[in-house]
């Protein structure tokens, strides 16, 4: 009995640490992801390019937001 207990606790700490590394490679994916140098149809883009395509600000919905704030 003590023994299938103590099985079962090690399979969960198991598990649990098969997790936490999982999870850690995929945060670590993203980073090293976002300091590769971003290409665009086969041309890289320099930093500032780099900005000005993943922010695009739809000025309508700003100014929605913007007048929100005011309210408030």
């Amino acid at each position: 009995m003590v023994a299938r207990v103590v099985c079962l606790f090690m399979c969960g700490c198991l598990k649990m640490k098969k997790f936490v590394a999982s999870a850690l490679r995929a945060r670590n994916f993203i980073v090293l992801a976002g300091i590769d140098i971003a290409r665009q149809n086969e041309e890289v883009l320099v930093e500032n390019e780099q900005t000005l395509n993943f922010i695009q600000v739809d000025y309508r919905t700003f100014d929605f937001y913007q007048e929100m704030a005011y309210k408030i």
